[in-house]
This record gives C-alpha cells, sequence and structure tokens, in this order.
C-alpha cells in the first residue's frame, strides 16, 4: 500500500475555509455599522505552552494575552473601549500565579483606558493556562482594511522590529550575546503599537494598514496579497538590541521571519502624507509598486514565511 497523506491541522488552512464558507475577507479584526458608528471586535487567544517562553513572568504574559486583541482593533481605527476575558486555568495552578497572570490584563486596561467587563473562569483537571481575550472599540471614521494600497503609496511601520526575534532566538539557542534583562521583557509585554492618539490621526488617510502578529515578511505578504501589488523594502528599522543580540550573519533571516507578535502597524499612505508620518513617529521603510510580492530595493525577494499555528516559524505558506 502507499502512503497516506496526513490531515494535518494548521491555522491557515482553517482561516481560507472558514473565509471561503462566509464570503468574507480576511481582516485583523470583525466589525459592523450600527447609527453610523462602527463596532469593531476582536478575540486573540493566548495558551501558555505555545505563547509563553519560561523565561517570561506571568504578569508580562497577562500584557501579551491583552495587547494581542487590542492591537486588531486599534490598527483598524477603533478607539478601544473593553475587555472580555474566558481564562481557563489548570487546578495545579496557585492562586499566586493566576492573580499575577490576571494583574498583566489589568495593566493593559489601565494604559488604554479600558473597562473590564467581566467574562468567565474555568478550572480544569488537566491541561495548561488559556486566555481567550475579547476587545471591542468604536470609531465614526473609516476603517483601515488590510486591502487597499495603491501603487506610489509610501509604506511605514511603528517602532522597532526585531525584539521578539532576539528573544525566540535565545529561546531556541539557549544563548545570546547579550543579557535578556527585566526592561527587555517589559518592552517585549507591551509590543511595537503606536500612542493611539498618533494613530487615530493618522488613521484616516491610510490607505491599508495590518499589524505584525506572525513575523514581519508574512505580514508585508498579507497586506501585498489584500491590495494586489508589490511592496518594496528600502530598509527595516532594527530594534537597537539586534545587533548586539544575535550574530551579524543571522540578523536580517531572524527579523524577517521570526518577529512575529511585535505588533509593530504595518500601513500604506500617500506620498505627500511623508512629512505627517515622520511627526508623529512612524518610520518609511519602502513604497507601493504596481505587482505582486514582497522585495528589497535590489530586487532580492522576500519570502512568504512566517509564524503559522499549528506549524511553527519558518513555514512557508
Amino acid at each position: 500500500m502507499g502512503k497516506t497523506a496526513m490531515n494535518v491541522l494548521r491555522e491557515d488552512i482553517i482561516i481560507d475555509w472558514v473565509t471561503s464558507q462566509l464570503g468574507i475577507q480576511k481582516n485583523d479584526a470583525a466589525f459592523f455599522e450600527h447609527n453610523e458608528i462602527k463596532i469593531v471586535i476582536n478575540v486573540d487567544s493566548f495558551e501558555n505552552t505555545i505563547h509563553l517562553y519560561p523565561f517570561v513572568p506571568l504578569r508580562i504574559a497577562g500584557r501579551r494575552a491583552a495587547t494581542g486583541s487590542l492591537s486588531d482593533v486599534l490598527v483598524k481605527g477603533a478607539v478601544p473601549r473593553g475587555i472580555l476575558t474566558a481564562i481557563r486555568a489548570p487546578v495545579t495552578m496557585s492562586i499566586e500565579s493566576y492573580r499575577e497572570f490576571y494583574s498583566g490584563i489589568i495593566d493593559v486596561a489601565k494604559r488604554y483606558d479600558l473597562r473590564i467587563l467581566g467574562g468567565d473562569t474555568d478550572i480544569a483537571e488537566t491541561g495548561s493556562l488559556r486566555a481567550d481575550i475579547v476587545v471591542f472599540g468604536f470609531t465614526a471614521g473609516k476603517i483601515a482594511n488590510r486591502w487597499g494600497a495603491k501603487p506610489g503609496d509610501l509604506l511605514a511601520v511603528s517602532g522597532r522590529v526585531g525584539l521578539s526575534a532576539i528573544l525566540y532566538y535565545y529561546y531556541r539557542q539557549n544563548s545570546v550575546s547579550c543579557s535578556i534583562t527585566r526592561e527587555m521583557l517589559e518592552e517585549y509585554g507591551w509590543g511595537q503599537l503606536p500612542k493611539p492618539a498618533e494613530w487615530l490621526a493618522l488613521k484616516e488617510n491610510v490607505h491599508a494598514a495590518i499589524d505584525n502578529s506572525d513575523g514581519l515578511a508574512l505580514s508585508l505578504h498579507y497586506l501585498a496579497e489584500a491590495s494586489g501589488v508589490k511592496l518594496i523594502i528600502d530598509h527595516i528599522p532594527l530594534h537597537p538590541l539586534a545587533e548586539e543580540c544575535v550574530p551579524k550573519e543571522r540578523i536580517l533571516d531572524e527579523v524577517l521571519y521570526n518577529s512575529g507578535e511585535e505588533y509593530n502597524f504595518i500601513f500604506t499612505i500617500p506620498a505627500e502624507e511623508e512629512s505627517t508620518v515622520a511627526k508623529l513617529g512612524f518610520t518609511v521603510i519602502g513604497k507601493v509598486e504596481e505587482g505582486r510580492g514582497v522585495y528589497f530595493r535590489d530586487g532580492i525577494e522576500i519570502k512568504r514565511i512566517g509564524w503559522v499555528g499549528g506549524a511553527g516559524y519558518n513555514k512557508r505558506r
């Protein structure tokens, strides 16, 4: 008998099937309109065996769990207003550890002026810590979708790229050429989101936007594919510790393909907005052209590789 093909369960396969069944486009968050107000809502899952490095404190893990869902709402151009949480904890988890994790969610609510409206708590006999975080917000303005990029647009990003890649490299190698400090972990916990007021001031002129959840390269490809355009990258704003912590010959690949869940906002905007982009603290990293794919200015292709749920990093999709 010949070999039987394995039925592999992967996040991308599920998303492709569900969106095709529902007849909807892939986007960072869902929204609907009521009385001329757009209500934007998102749910993100955190599972500690997937999303938590053993050296990251639980409070910082709680921040990341909430920030991931908040990022998807904010990047669409909505003002985040509330959180709902559904948390399943194993019976072996101490109450002190639970409080530490939940305190991280409270930290995010305080920082972004959100109301925690309640949710659900479950204690399981087996398994690991899991949290499903719902964030919702409102806007009377435009929604910044993944699609809409136009040839001639500038391509820009918030923050710096590479801190999560440094930590992932450390996790794999059990060594980096720098010290993993509490300050690094604190920054990692908050991500590279822009200040809400600055983003909301800019988003009415944004043509397309996505947050960096699955790695810089894959996020760029998602944006290009949704808009049917080519992205040309001039440079990448590296986190200042990247060159110190990762071997020089590995930096580019690590930052491109292993920088997931940094929550940089990646967006395209008309070229005449360049001075405003710079004034608000964003970095122009390239431009939009006619065509398909993602390339460096010298013509080298950036591969369609990043984080794939069920497969991990560095899997071509």
